[in-house]
């Protein structure tokens, strides 16, 4: 056999086991499962889906929820329950402009929950956040037995004594509220630290109240209430405590045209996730 036709008969050898390699690979690809999204993958790629594309997503979502369940059953409820909140709150959700919810609970298991809002410079409040106030005492007056918690961190740019809360609930005490009905949580900045605070108050202190109404401005009703509806499933999820029910959502009409975006919503919704222990991971 001369040289030349060793040659050959050596490539066609080598031909034939790279063919057999790419064949085993191709066979090892499809057949080895792949790796799995983890429950905070899940969290994310549903939160992330509604807050582009909202009902149009609904198939992914479940898909995604389906996922989540066989990983965690309880989890998968949690979140369920969550996304199927969200929706509701944007396309369902009655907001009550200017008005006074009937039907609510008429012992002390109701607390009125009044949103704050940025304060001047100087640390008064603005003529939006008094008229939250106002509507707020139509509502305690109409239910004498309810609690009213007022929300809201330090926000005066000039004043760092300041807080929304502590604002809020001087002027209620100015117009007779009983001090023992009112609930101050004046640490956080924003929504997502307000509904935090806010449910572990009412763990802590006021156990006996599972029914809430979110009063805030019209644009704001949707998102402060799927992110208080969002803390309060994880809080209680977490903490293996029964959640609160938002029962009435409440507006005071500002006649603004624009609401809150529903890309704002997502980052809340993620925000709440984030501080009850989720995407630890992203973080490191």
């Amino acid at each position: 056999m001369d040289i030349n036709e060793t040659i050959k008969q050596r490539r066609k050898k080598t031909t034939v086991l790279l063919i057999i390699l790419v064949v085993i690979a191709g066979v090892l690809f499809f057949v080895s499962p792949s790796k799995a999204d983890s429950t905070d993958d899940l969290i994310d790629q549903m939160i992330t889906a509604y807050g582009k594309k909202q009902e149009s997503a609904s198939k992914l979502i479940e898909e995604k929820l389906n996922k989540l369940k066989e990983q965690d059953a309880q989890l998968g409820a949690v979140w369920e329950n969550i996304m199927d909140y969200w929706s509701y709150a944007n396309t369902e959700m009655k907001i009550q402009l200017d008005c006074v919810p009937e039907n609510l609970p008429e012992d002390d298991s109701l607390c009125i929950i009044i949103l704050g809002k940025k304060l001047n410079a100087d640390g008064s409040m603005t003529d939006e956040l008094i008229g939250r106030l106002k509507l707020g005492m139509a509502i305690a007056e109409a239910y004498p037995n309810s609690y009213i918690a007022v929300t809201g961190g330090g926000t005066a740019d000039n004043n760092p004594n300041a807080t929304e809360g502590l604002q809020m609930g001087k002027w209620l005490l100015k117009q007779g509220l009983e001090e023992s009905r009112i609930i101050v949580e004046d640490c956080a900045p924003d929504t997502v630290g307000n509904a935090q605070n806010t449910f572990a108050i009412l763990q802590e202190q006021y156990p006996n109240v599972d029914s809430l109404v979110i009063l805030t401005s019209d644009y704001h009703v949707a998102r402060g209430s799927i992110l208080f509806h969002s803390t309060f499933m994880l809080d209680a999820h977490k903490t293996g405590t029964n959640p609160i029910e938002i029962v009435a959502g409440v507006g005071l009409y500002t006649g603004e045209e624009s609401y809150e975006s529903f890309e704002l919503q997502a980052r809340g919704v993620r925000s709440v996730a984030e501080n009850c222990g989720y995407f630890q991971q992203e973080k490191k």
